[in-house]
C-alpha cells in the first residue's frame, strides 16, 4: 500500500515538474528546449521574488538583483592573451575597456551598453560578448557600467552613457581607435540607450565631436507609447523571457525609480488618446511575414564593417 501512494506521489509530482518546465514554442523556435530551460530558471526567478515581496521579505526588486549579482561570472584577471582589459573612467563613468593585442594602430571602435531592464546587469554580464566583438573585428571595445535604477532612473543612466560615448570619441586615439570609425549598440535597455545617444549627440551642437559611424540594436526595447501593440498581447504571459508584465515594470523603474502608476500602463491608459495619436504614426505594429528570414533580418541593425 505504501509503494502505491509513493508511486502516486512521484507521478503527481512528475505531471507538475512537466507543467510547469513545458511551455509550447512556435514550431519555427530556435532551439526550443534551450529556451525552455533558461525559461524555467527565470520563472523560478519570478516566483521567488514575487513571493519574498508578497511576505514582506525584500522587494521584487531588490530580489531580482540579488539574483543578477549570483549568477553574473566574474574574472580574476580581466586580461588575456588575445585582450588588454582595463577598466578606467570614461567622463567620470566606470567602463571596461577591451584593446586587442596587436601592431594595428587605427583599429575601428565600438561602444557596448549592456541591457537588463535598466535595473539589472553589468559589464560582467556581457563579458563574453564584449570579447567576442573586440576579438572577432579587431575592435577596441568600450563597455559601459553605468549607473542602474531604481536609485538612479532617468536621465542618470542615459546621461552616463552619453558621457562615456562623448569621451571615447574624443579621445579615441589614446586608445589605439580610429575616431572616424566609431560604432555604437546594445541589447534590449542597453539599445535604447545606445539608440538614445546617437540621437542625441546626432543632435547635438558640438561640433568637434566626429560621428557615429554605425548603430547596432539587438532586441532594443523602443517605445512606451502602447502597450496594446501586437507583439505585448500575443505575448502578454509567454512563453518568451519578456512578458508584458515585466516589460512594463522595467520601463517605469527606469522612467521613475518605482512602479506606481503600474495599473494605468498595464491597462495603456497613461496617455490620453489625443496625445497618443499624435504620436501614434511613428509606431508600426504589423508582424513581418512569416517565415520571411529577408524582413525578420531588417528588424535587427547589424553592425558592419567600417
Amino acid at each position: 500500500m505504501n509503494m502505491k501512494k509513493y508511486l502516486i506521489f512521484y507521478a503527481v509530482l512528475l505531471v507538475g515538474v512537466a507543467y510547469y518546465v513545458y511551455y509550447p514554442f512556435p514550431p519555427d523556435a530556435d532551439e526550443p528546449w534551450k529556451q525552455m530551460m533558461s525559461m524555467v530558471m527565470i520563472r523560478m526567478i519570478n516566483h521567488v521574488c514575487i513571493f519574498e515581496e508578497n511576505i514582506g521579505c525584500s522587494s521584487e526588486i531588490q530580489c531580482r538583483k540579488r539574483f543578477s549579482r549570483f549568477l553574473t561570472k566574474s574574472r580574476e584577471e580581466l586580461s588575456d592573451e588575445n585582450l588588454e582589459v582595463t577598466e578606467p573612467l570614461f567622463g567620470g563613468v566606470k567602463v571596461r575597456l577591451y584593446v586587442p593585442r596587436d601592431s594595428n594602430t587605427e583599429r575601428r571602435g565600438f561602444v557596448y551598453i549592456h541591457g537588463g531592464g535598466w535595473y539589472l546587469g553589468s559589464v560582467s554580464t556581457v563579458d563574453e560578448k564584449t570579447r567576442e566583438i573586440a576579438q572577432t573585428l579587431k575592435a577596441v571595445v568600450v563597455s559601459i557600467d553605468y549607473r542602474l535604477a531604481p536609485e538612479h532612473s532617468y536621465p542618470i543612466p542615459l546621461e552616463d552613457c552619453i558621457n562615456a560615448t562623448t569621451h571615447f570619441l574624443r579621445y579615441a586615439k589614446d586608445y589605439g581607435a580610429d575616431p572616424t570609425r566609431i560604432g555604437i549598440g546594445g541589447d534590449s535597455a542597453g539599445g535604447n540607450l545606445a539608440m538614445a545617444v546617437a540621437l542625441k549627440l546626432a543632435k547635438s551642437r558640438e561640433t568637434t565631436l566626429p560621428p557615429l559611424r554605425t548603430l547596432s540594436l539587438v532586441y532594443p526595447a523602443l517605445q512606451m507609447v502602447d502597450f496594446n501593440l501586437s507583439s505585448y498581447i500575443t505575448y502578454t504571459d509567454g512563453p518568451f523571457l519578456i512578458t508584458k508584465r515585466l516589460m512594463i515594470s522595467a520601463w517605469l523603474i527606469y522612467a521613475f525609480g518605482h512602479e506606481d502608476p503600474f495599473p494605468e500602463f498595464f491597462n495603456n491608459r497613461h496617455l490620453s488618446a489625443k496625445s497618443r495619436n499624435n504620436i501614434r504614426h511613428y509606431l508600426n505594429d504589423t508582424f513581418p511575414p512569416e517565415n520571411d528570414s529577408e524582413v525578420q533580418l531588417k528588424r535587427v541593425v547589424i553592425l558592419t564593417k567600417v
